[in-house]
């Protein structure tokens, strides 16, 4: 609870996006990681690798926890990796992985914005 506190806090204490200490995150989902080996926590660090290092690098650690096949009904995971593909202008595979999400999508809402990313790609 207390290193996923300190995630949020990191978060919230950003003025903005950008202004995230990603490498802290990264470190702290490590923690976190060690103590819990939720495939959630994975994927969160995932993501803020890939704002730390770059989408290649959590790209690369992305794959690894999806080869473990517990994420593959998990929309938000197709969507991490179809944004980081995006990020490395893979378009015509971060379109594949958009509507992968939209077809794991749970609502409504969450499929019309995956969607939406699709027609958004370059």
């Amino acid at each position: 609870m207390v290193l996923q506190a300190a995630i949020a806090a990191e978060h919230c204490s950003a003025t903005d996006f950008t202004g995230t200490d990603f490498h802290r995150v990264v470190d702290l989902y490590s923690r976190l990681l060690s103590v819990d080996p939720s495939p959630g926590f994975a994927l969160g660090r995932c993501v803020a690798l890939s704002y730390a290092a770059g989408p290649a690098a959590g790209l690369a650690d992305l794959n690894e926890v999806l080869a473990l096949r517990v994420l593959d009904a998990y929309p938000y995971a197709a969507a991490a990796r179809a944004q980081m593909l995006q990020r490395l202008d893979r378009t015509a595979d971060a379109d594949l992985e958009w509507t992968r999400a939209a077809r794991l999508a749970r609502t409504t809402a969450e499929r019309s914005f995956f969607l939406a990313q699709v027609q958004l790609s370059p």
